[in-house]
């Protein structure tokens, strides 16, 4: 019997496993997410000095669109600064200014970043003032490594250095990536403009491509 009760129990633990599914449209999923206590109840919140309180947990449910055609991750509109952008550090001689801004959604995963960790306090940069702000892991890594010499391991920009600002809970991010000149190409500042959407968009849904805004300077005659 004692052999028999811990087969059964042992069949309702593997029971209970299985693939993630992608939440439906309308739904509320915790992605990860969690809820602020209510008033009286103990942060689960990673606590970070001089941090601010939370945004509050979403209460929209996650948005439903269509997905976009193949075509429309090849459109890209792009404003040319005559400039680089001072205030979000100056790159250095040889290297272009590309400049990725949106309002990132709720559900996105940057909000998923400021929600579950303090990193991104208003005010500080806790990565130092040469950094900025923490940016999401997917606009950090497929955006820089976009920019960057990525198919050179041993480069000293193998990911586009960058500079971020984040003015959470107002949830506006922008973004400076310092690239050299071989790498201002089309296809690198498309896939870098993607994967930066896919960052500020909601999780499981098409991406808002147009939502980011694009601009570049560069110390020489380019063409994106």
């Amino acid at each position: 019997m004692r052999k028999l009760g811990g087969l059964l129990v042992l069949a309702l633990v593997l029971g209970g496993c299985g693939e993630e599914v992608a939440p439906r449209a309308g739904t509320t999923p915790s992605l990860g997410l969690r809820a602020i206590e209510p008033s009286g109840g103990t942060s689960s919140y990673a606590e970070t000095p001089g941090a601010t309180k939370p945004a509050p947990y979403p209460t929209t449910p996650l948005p439903h669109r269509p997905d976009l055609p193949p075509e429309a991750y090849q459109r890209i509109t792009v404003v040319r600064l005559q400039a680089p952008d001072a205030a979000l550090h100056v790159p250095p001689d040889g290297y272009a200014q590309v400049i990725f801004a949106c309002s990132y959604e709720e559900w996105s995963w940057q909000y998923q970043y400021n929600l579950q960790t303090s990193y991104n306090p208003p005010g500080r940069h806790l990565r130092g003032d040469e950094i900025g702000d923490y940016l999401g892991s997917i606009s950090a890594s497929e955006s820089g490594r976009a920019l960057g010499s990525a198919g050179d391991p041993v480069s000293d920009d193998w990911m586009a250095r960058s500079y971020t600002e984040d003015s959470w809970p107002d949830r506006q991010l922008v973004t400076a990536y310092q690239v050299k000149r071989v790498n201002l190409t089309r296809a690198k500042v498309l896939a870098a403009r993607n994967a930066y959407a896919k960052g500020c968009s909601a999780m499981y849904t098409a991406p808002l491509l147009d939502a980011v805004r694009v601009s570049i300077y560069a110390p020489w005659d380019w063409r994106i």
